[in-house]
């Protein structure tokens, strides 16, 4: 069952993280915000997700059309050297061996990072104007968020400008929310410090919440409740990582460390992506079916440890995601064997070292580790393409209504084996029965007519 039509300022944009997967959101984005750009009043994002958000709002002022293309440009464009220091280099070598003694008994030998991302500052400022953002979020009324993790706490913080959260912490899920009167560099680089991989950032402003932060997604990688509490009532979700069940089959050899570390990634980015659009789902059934969706206090709050007093209220969703778990692993181990496979290319040798070390030309399994940090043109350029027939198959397959409330086909059934769980009526929707047949632009041309 869809939502309702409607064009009121009252969605969410949640951008999920991913390195160098960002590529796809941005093409994702391309085909959605022709749509819903006048609609969408909050953004929040984590990594990768956070740096999407903030050029997006730093470009509020200027037309979709040109907004859009200048960012597929930026990721075209974008390679290894415009993230990270070389690593084929005596400063890369020196820090390998400063992080291969972390694990000796070694007391002078310190590392902060295998990577370091020493030109992304700079790169970053070439693509946000973070005075143009402050001036959009204040004269159109825009709410930016991004959610970084502190190197010293179990919560996450998501820093933000613009929107009035419920309350300053969400105690049931461990999200501290921090007004910043101005979000700057350092609030994106903290937000996109993959752990291990990037040095952790110091945060100074505000304040009372300065000290050293990682990336927010081990922890809250697509941030939909944060755009809720900031205001929005629907939500866009556009994840970097599929959560649906692998398609791949199994081969016989026993599984290496990579193939592992590729797991705990999709448990930490994937799994709890997959239980938010599951709960947010089930929960706009039940309430849709007239049943309780609380803890029994009452059918229209919900109370939080503390008192937090939660309001309970279908939340229409769209959700963009690669279909296949290993769709964008394969475009890596793809892209790797064609382009990056001989160390002799110019300006490609860091690439064809790291995936030498991953062996990324294995499987995609083995390549997912590289699709992170694959920086590079022909990678992006595919991304882009698979994130726009994600988003396109979803405006496809909702020709009348692009608002969901209830699972994806695919979720209906219900954790406990119930293969009826409360639904809502099916409204008659004759006009989406015509509109199926029409191409995509008349139909959506038909819903801003009717919006």
């Amino acid at each position: 069952m869809s939502g309702e039509n409607g064009s009121g300022g009252d969605v969410g944009l949640v951008l999920g993280g991913g390195g160098a997967r960002g590529a796809y959101a941005s093409g994702a984005l391309s085909v959605l915000l022709p749509e819903l750009k006048d609609q969408v009043r909050v953004i929040v994002g984590t990594s990768a997700g956070a740096l999407i958000a903030a050029y997006l709002v730093a470009n509020w002022h200027r037309s979709t059309e040109e907004a859009i293309e200048d960012g597929l440009r930026f990721w075209r464009e974008l390679r290894f050297a415009d993230v990270f220091a070389p690593l084929m280099a005596p400063g890369g070598a020196a820090r390998f061996m400063r992080y291969v003694g972390e694990l000796l008994p070694v007391s002078s030998l310190h590392a902060p990072s295998i990577l370091h991302p020493e030109p992304l500052p700079q790169t970053l400022s070439k693509l946000v104007d973070f005075d143009q953002l402050a001036k959009n979020i204040d004269e159109q009324r825009l709410a930016l968020g991004v959610v970084a993790t502190p190197a010293y706490g179990n919560r996450s913080v998501v820093f933000h400008h613009g929107g009035t959260p419920r309350h300053h912490e969400d105690r049931l899920r461990g999200i501290e929310y921090v007004a910043t009167p101005r979000l700057s560099v350092e609030h994106m680089l903290a937000s996109s410090a993959i752990p291990a991989l990037f040095p952790a950032v110091r945060v100074t402003e505000p304040e009372d919440a300065a000290g050293w932060y990682f990336d927010g997604g081990p922890r809250l990688n697509t941030p939909i409740k944060p755009a809720l509490w900031l205001g929005a009532k629907r939500v866009i979700v556009i994840a970097l990582n599929s959560v649906a069940s692998s398609r791949t089959p199994a081969p016989d050899c026993q599984p290496d460390f990579y193939v592992g570390a590729a797991h705990l990634l999709h448990a930490a980015l994937g799994d709890p992506l997959a239980q938010d659009i599951r709960t947010l789902a089930n929960t706009n059934a039940l309430i849709a079916a007239g049943l309780p969706a609380t803890n029994g206090h009452s059918r229209r709050r919900h109370e939080q440890p503390g008192g937090l007093a939660e309001p309970i209220a279908p939340v229409p969703y769209i959700f963009i995601a690669p279909e296949d778990p290993s769709a964008i692993g394969e475009i890596a181990r793809r892209v790797y064997r064609k382009h990056y496979s001989r160390p002799w290319k110019p300006r490609a040798r860091d690439l064809w070292l790291l995936g030498k070390i991953l062996d990324a030309s294995a499987d995609a399994m083995h390549s997912e580790l590289l699709s992170y940090v694959f920086f590079a043109g022909e990678f992006a350029e595919e991304l882009i393409a698979l994130g726009q027939t994600d988003a396109q198959r979803w405006l496809d397959e909702h020709p009348a209504d692009l608002w969901q409330l209830n699972p994806l086909p695919e979720w209906n059934p219900a954790p406990n084996g119930d293969t009826n769980p409360p639904s809502a009526p099916q409204p008659v929707r004759a006009a989406a029965l015509t509109a199926v047949s029409k191409p995509a632009t008349v139909a959506r041309s038909q819903r801003n007519g009717a919006g």
